[in-house]
């Protein structure tokens, strides 16, 4: 089941418009029934983790293209559920603070501000850094205090961590104009580029290990589409004329001109960026056809990355009950290609954020 035919999207057709609509609709249902979820898994919207942070940024970037009342209502709802369960502790768990952030940029009050300025103090001063200065992407403490994941992560910094802690202290930063938090979360973007970009490939590492000054893992997909769609974000959100983002414009157009050679006769990617003999997978192909779609949408990119947004949100394919298909589960940085290549694919909150974020971009560059 795709979202619709080449011709309906492809020319904006109601019917297309119909078809990315309704299956906006089955996302935000599914996750409303995933909030339901009991068993600790990646569909439980009730842990305060990445991937409940990932699949509610869909929403809330979908409000905000859209301005969808239903959806803004669900994110106060969950916010009154779940925010007394908050953690800290891991640059993974900043992300579902991009709810409160929405919250408060729409209402102003107190509670949502004070929520935010407790995560944001958490990114500038508690945040445990690796000796290059960017955040290690430390896993956090369990329910009872242990610290998991390897110790080595102490000393690593991972592409997700981009998305999943600069992206709130980009937006929330501009909310509040906090030069700081702004300063900070550039600064971030910056080491963890210059850490983890490979200037002969034009692609990003997985991670680099700062004792043994040594990239780590594969050019992975969905590592390098949390790169693509923070850069967009922060290139959306923060004001060029105040603060120079000349270098983080260069890097991203740069970026996704090498990764457009790499696609897939649908418009997707593989991956393994640069393996074509790796499977297509919708999530990274999904975050960089939001990229492209809001590049486009700034003047950065041209109108072939528009038409590329709108192939690879053709290309996607729907389960019965509303699923993406073929969006796979995470993985550490491994040395085997093959660990990347055998990836199996998995129902996943953040894999419904993700196709909201992609078909509400399209109301925005189309």
């Amino acid at each position: 089941m795709r979202v619709c035919g080449k011709e309906d999207i492809l020319m904006q057709t109601e019917s297309g418009k119909n078809a990315a609509t309704a299956h906006m609709k089955s996302s935000f249902e599914r996750i409303k029934r995933a909030c339901e979820e009991k068993e600790y898994s990646m569909m439980n919207f009730n842990i305060w983790e990445w991937w409940s942070g990932v699949g509610l940024y869909g929403l809330v970037a979908a409000s905000e293209n859209l301005a969808c009342p239903e959806y803004d209502g669900f994110l106060a709802e969950w916010f009154d559920k779940n925010s007394a369960s908050k953690q800290t502790g891991s640059v993974n768990r900043v992300i579902p603070c991009c709810v409160p952030e929405y919250l408060y940029k729409k209402t102003g009050k107190k509670i949502y501000k004070d929520f935010c300025d407790e995560y944001a103090d958490w990114c500038l001063t508690k945040a445990i850094f690796a000796e290059n200065g960017g955040f290690a992407h430390v896993w956090g403490p369990d329910a009872k205090g242990k610290e998991m994941g390897s110790p080595e992560y102490r000393h690593q910094v991972w592409a997700d961590s981009v998305m999943m802690a600069c992206v709130f202290m980009i937006r929330y930063g501009v909310d509040t104009d906090d030069d700081l938090l702004i300063k900070a979360a550039l600064k971030q973007i910056s080491i963890h580029i210059e850490a983890l970009f490979d200037e002969n490939s034009g692609l990003f590492y997985h991670a680099y290990d700062c004792l043994k000054n040594e990239r780590l893992g594969c050019f992975w997909g969905r590592g390098n589409g949390w790169i693509a769609a923070s850069l967009a974000i922060v290139l959306k959100y923060v004001d060029r004329g105040r603060y120079d983002l000349s270098h983080l414009a260069d890097v991203f157009v740069r970026f996704m001109k090498r990764v457009y050679e790499y696609r897939a006769e649908n418009g997707f990617l593989h991956t393994l960026i640069n393996r074509r003999d790796s499977y297509t997978e919708s999530t990274a192909s999904m975050l960089f056809g939001y990229a492209a779609g809001v590049g486009y949408e700034l003047g950065l990119l041209d109108g072939k990355f528009r038409d590329w947004t709108l192939q690879i949100a053709d290309g996607l394919e729907f389960e019965e009950n509303g699923a993406v298909k073929y969006a796979s589960g995470g993985t550490n940085p491994e040395p085997s290609p093959e660990v990347y290549m055998n990836i199996p694919y998995m129902e996943s909150a953040y894999s419904f954020g993700l196709v909201l974020m992609l078909l509400s971009e399209l109301s925005k560059c189309c």
